[in-house]
């Protein structure tokens, strides 16, 4: 069997695929290859967390097994790929990135209720706190820059952000995020700092709520319990 892997980063995907109508088409998507959604936050509003929510994941998966959609783990998929086992069909797996505490705390429990594998990519320093994703920092300064208007250059284009809302601020985090993905490493360091000097904020050195990683001991406990990292 010739598979391909398709990577379904937005949930809007997910959404259609539990229409009874694009679900169809979903259905025929997956009859020879296998969907992997890749997953971030969860929603957790106690700790101002923005993300997907529980019942979006629950329901999603309760689709899927409805459906009698083959739930795969990451590992299995590759193994099934080169021909280990029988084929693939209707096939679906889960992964998750970074490895913040509410994949631990809120994903995790709810992949296990349904027996759904999922992957979760840890950053090893990040689960030891020496340091946080460079997105997250973006975000952390465009919400809590006490400026009502933020500009800057970047890559020769001059910017400018309201931040006199929320949805501005979230949505100037967005492109700048976008924008900084297209630099060098050693490009969007650079950029990442003047943007907090422009924003006049102090980033913290170490993770600080609402993005903070979950532990080795939560991690292990996972692991323990069927998740894979």
């Amino acid at each position: 069997m010739q598979a391909s892997i398709v990577n379904a980063v937005k949930s809007g995907i997910i959404r259609a695929s539990c229409h009874p109508l694009l679900g169809k088409l979903f259905d025929s998507f997956t009859h020879d290859s296998v969907a992997v959604f890749t997953l971030h936050r969860m929603r957790d509003p106690v700790n101002n967390i923005h993300g997907h929510t529980p019942e979006f994941l629950r329901s999603t998966l309760q689709y899927l097994r409805r459906e009698g959609y083959n739930l795969v783990s990451l590992q299995g998929m590759h193994k099934r790929l080169q021909g280990e086992g029988p084929a693939l069909r209707k096939a679906v797996a889960f992964t998750m990135d970074d490895g913040f505490a509410d994949q631990a705390t809120v994903a995790a429990p709810i992949f296990m209720e349904f027996d759904c594998p999922v992957t979760i990519f840890l950053i090893t320093d990040f689960i030891d706190r020496k340091l946080w994703p460079w997105d997250d920092r973006v975000s952390y300064i465009f919400l809590t820059s006490r400026l009502s208007k933020l500009a800057l250059s970047l890559g020769g284009v001059r910017l400018e952000y309201g931040l006199s809302s929320i949805s501005q601020r979230m949505a100037g985090a967005h492109d700048i995020r976008q924008r900084m993905k297209l630099l060098s490493e050693v490009d969007m360091l650079d950029s990442l700092e003047r943007l907090a000097r422009s924003a006049e904020v102090v980033v913290p050195q170490t993770p600080v709520a609402p993005y903070l990683p979950m532990t080795w001991d939560m991690a292990r406990q996972l692991e323990r319990q069927g998740v894979t990292f």
